[in-house]
């Protein structure tokens, strides 16, 4: 609407400003979202006899029991393209309460017969 009303004087300040502001609202969101990206992309998966350690982008580590059983459903798969070289899987984990959804390579996470979590690679 401030636009549209601002149009009309194409040399006033208000055309500047509201491009200015769109700008800004532009470059949050597009920061917002490479954020929300690199925190579901882990860094490491790490299992031993104590069950299995997600550790996030940031430092974040997010354990799963040995003995809770763990679900992994596949959520979405992103083909290899220009912006990854490889094929990523959009995954939920869910054991007992605890549910969280990641970024991996296609293929990084199995669930062995006992129903761990374990890398592939």
């Amino acid at each position: 609407m401030l636009l549209a009303g601002s149009a009309s004087d194409r040399t006033g300040p208000g055309v500047w400003q509201q491009i200015e502001l769109f700008g800004l609202i532009a470059i949050a969101v597009s920061v917002g979202g490479t954020l929300l990206t690199l925190g579901s992309a882990p860094r490491a998966i790490e299992t031993d006899a104590n069950g299995t350690v997600v550790v996030g982008r940031f430092g974040r580590h997010r354990r799963y029991a040995a003995g809770v059983p763990i679900s992994v459903r596949l959520v979405q798969k992103h083909p290899a393209g220009f912006l990854s070289p490889t094929a990523i899987d959009v995954v939920e984990v869910t054991a007992g309460p605890q549910r969280a959804t990641y970024f991996l390579e296609e293929g990084m996470l199995a669930i062995t017969d006992d129903g761990r979590a374990s890398k592939r690679r």
